[in-house]
């Protein structure tokens, strides 16, 4: 009798210690409570549900979800984690798909978390820094949702700043045309400017425009061995306000200023006086970050980072040219610091 007793107790003490330990285990508001200190990230750019077994995931700004491209690239910047070991990162299918009917057609992500057991989980996102678009930029931000073996609820409506709670490391990307611009420094000339735009990805030429108050060309600068391909020059036009001044070579005989004239009884022209300016619509692509052209008027050898586009240029128009300068075109759509060796070369 008494070794039942016995055996009755140690099987009540068994039961309390059980009810103890998972009385103890983590509740919502731990979660909360560990994550308390994060600002709320008090903006509408980011739509969160999570329903069933599954979150979705959509942007506000028709900017990204119009895009399938930009959704897709943006589905890598998002991960799960455990929200009590946020440095556990779960494995997770993260699917970009249509959203419904819509008219532009938009996209959304879909997160999936088949097969996780963890009760409490940490959904991040790796932000769109300001230096990829300022229109864009989202800082990193995470969601708390509890999963009670598969079915998901929200613990966090408002996505919270996540500061330095995880690393942020992806490859860099631009959400719309680039512009890049700045002064070409060429002797004797005034306010000569070279505006490129540029793809989103960064691979082709879409626009340029070269302008000019005051471009002076010499013959002495002209390339006059350069072979150009039949109709190379046509994907360049002239701006409507151009206009193109040559000024004769003058020599002395008999103490009288007379016109220069060469072996075949010529007039030799000194230089050319440039006003106005030319550009293109024609795609030029971008191999491995580098412009390269070779059609007259413009002939270029530059190299394209985010920043800057940076290089030599000459122009040469008529029989005249100038001397290859260094310049450096600075990104005016998404400004961003410039490396003192390229600004300095």
């Amino acid at each position: 009798m008494k070794k039942k007793k016995i055996r009755v107790l140690k099987t009540f003490a068994i039961v309390a210690f059980m009810i103890i330990v998972t009385s103890c285990g983590t509740t919502a508001e731990d979660i909360l409570k560990k994550y308390e200190t994060y600002d709320e990230f008090q903006s509408n750019a980011i739509y969160f549900q999570a329903t069933g077994n599954s979150m979705n995931i959509e942007y506000s700004m028709p900017l990204l979800n119009s895009n399938e491209e930009f959704v897709t690239t943006l589905a890598d910047r998002w991960f799960v984690a455990n929200a009590e070991k946020p440095e556990e990162i779960l494995p997770v299918k993260i699917d970009s798909i249509v959203l419904g009917e819509t008219n532009p057609t938009t996209y959304r992500h879909v997160v999936f978390i088949d097969n996780i057991k963890e009760r409490f989980l940490l959904i991040g996102f790796k932000g769109i820094a300001s230096t990829e678009s300022v229109e864009a930029q989202i800082p990193p931000l995470f969601f708390l949702v509890e999963n009670k073996k598969g079915e998901l609820t929200s613990l966090t409506d408002t996505p919270k700043l996540a500061d330095n709670l995880f690393e942020v490391n992806y490859v860099p990307m631009f959400f719309s045309e680039q512009e890049y611009s700045g002064e070409i420094i060429f002797e004797r000339s005034k306010n000569v400017t070279l505006r490129l735009t540029l793809s989103a990805d960064l691979k082709q030429v879409t626009k340029l425009i070269i302008s000019a108050d005051e471009l002076h060309l010499t013959p002495a600068n002209f390339d006059r061995q350069r072979e150009i391909s039949s109709g190379q020059e046509s994907i360049f036009k002239y701006l409507d306000n151009s206009r193109l001044t040559t000024n004769l070579a003058i020599t002395t005989i008999s103490g009288i200023n007379v016109m220069a004239r060469d072996a075949s009884g010529y007039p030799i022209v000194e230089s050319l006086l440039f006003k106005g300016g030319f550009e293109t619509t024609s795609p030029i692509d971008i191999n491995d970050g580098k412009i390269t052209l070779d059609i007259r008027p413009l002939i270029c050898d530059l190299t394209v980072t985010n920043a800057c586009i940076y290089g030599n240029v000459k122009v040469q128009v008529s029989g005249s040219g100038t001397k290859s300068v260094y310049v450096v075109l600075k990104n005016t759509t998404t400004p961003q610091e410039i490396p003192e060796n390229i600004l300095n070369n």
